[in-house]
């Protein structure tokens, strides 16, 4: 199974070599730098940082601060992700995300985010993505598919 969550949204560059600037403001691009320097840190293991991405996603107001105690609630050295959101690994990271959003997207009428790939391809069921990953796990279930669904999503795998 391939599963992978690209967060980068519609941002667009303010120039060569300029910044990101986001569909929903600069919020926004703190928490997709952070998501995808985690992704990069983890590995691109998504039962490694799709926990991460959860609590950023949390509906709190998306701050430094909030990047801070979801690193460090998930085991994740935090100083090293807010680091590496400042020395240009980010940037670097979120220019590898944006041409994987416009790949997946060119050649078409519509375009939307977020998304995520499943397989290769794009996968719009966002209400039953982690159920489906779990469900198609090949070999033994990570730890994750029984208690962290069960519990924060309410999913039942039996």
């Amino acid at each position: 199974m391939d599963f992978e969550y690209v967060a980068h949204g519609l941002a667009l560059r303010t120039g060569p070599g300029g910044a990101f600037e986001c569909q929903h403001g600069a919020a926004e691009c703190v928490g997709n730098m952070a998501e995808t320097v985690v992704k990069n840190m983890t590995g691109g293991n998504p039962v490694a940082y799709m926990p991460f991405d959860v609590c950023v996603e949390s509906g709190e107001p998306i701050t430094e601060g909030l990047v801070r105690k979801c690193a460090q609630e998930n085991g994740l050295d935090a100083g090293e992700v807010l680091a590496a959101m400042h020395d240009g690994r980010g940037d670097r990271l979120q220019e590898v995300e944006a041409k994987k959003t416009e790949a997946l997207y060119a050649g078409k009428s519509s375009f939307h985010v977020p998304y995520f790939t499943f397989n290769g391809e794009e996968y719009e069921n966002y209400y039953n993505m982690l159920s489906d990953v779990c469900n198609y796990w090949q070999g033994e279930r990570p730890a994750g598919c029984s208690s962290w669904l069960k519990e924060r999503c309410s999913v039942d795998l039996k």
